[in-house]
């Protein structure tokens, strides 16, 4: 990564993308106790804003601290920086522009989220249930009920207990996208994707 290339204000913002992601972490998670951890909106925010690059540290800062009280967390770190990337190629392309298209593109997010993070905990835990939430609610239901592969009803879980996680971060970026002045946007990277959206005069 050549953090060079990154401007003045881009580098003010992945910070504040790293904290929103521990803010999404705590609302979701820890406060309102829901089973979406709602961690990547930062990331994805940044993306969307300042492009894959600037996308990608912030997911990779957000794994870095993660680590200092659980050092697993870096075994995901490329997940998060998939993230970063996807959002900002996304947004670039338009996906963001619309509400349906966020919910339809939330779905990239849910396979890097979904069936990535499977591929790295099944060896990680023993290639066998760990005994997650996806885990208990869908997979071992559904391997007693099936008895198809471990592994694939392990994905199966993971990949559907992250859609709903994604489409509310991605929900979450569109809404502050739409909340951002054009003043502000034509000074970002990404920023003209959002602005034809928007009065000109805001």
């Amino acid at each position: 990564m050549n953090v060079k290339k990154l401007g003045k204000l881009t580098l003010f913002l992945i910070p504040i993308g790293v904290g929103i992601n521990f803010v999404g972490y705590q609302l979701f998670y820890v406060i309102l106790k829901t089973p979406f951890a709602c961690d990547a909106i930062g990331t994805v925010l940044v993306g969307a804003l300042c492009g894959p690059l600037a996308g990608g540290i912030t997911g990779l800062v957000t794994n870095m601290i993660n680590a200092i009280t659980n050092p697993t967390s870096m075994f995901f770190a490329v997940l998060s920086i998939l993230f970063g990337v996807a959002a900002g190629f996304l947004a670039k392309a338009g996906w963001f522009s619309k509400l349906w298209k966020v919910v339809v593109g939330s779905l990239v997010f849910a396979v890097i989220g979904g069936i990535g993070s499977m591929l790295i905990c099944w060896p990680l835990y023993g290639f066998d249930f760990y005994g997650s939430t996806s885990q208990l609610l869908i997979a071992i239901p559904l391997y007693e009920a099936t008895h198809i592969s471990k592994f694939l009803c392990a994905t199966i879980a993971s990949f559907t207990m992250d859609i709903p996680d994604k489409i509310i971060v991605c929900i979450a970026v569109f809404a502050i996208l739409k909340a951002l002045p054009v003043r502000y946007l034509v000074k970002l990277p990404n920023g003209n994707a959002f602005i034809k959206d928007k009065d000109l005069d805001d």
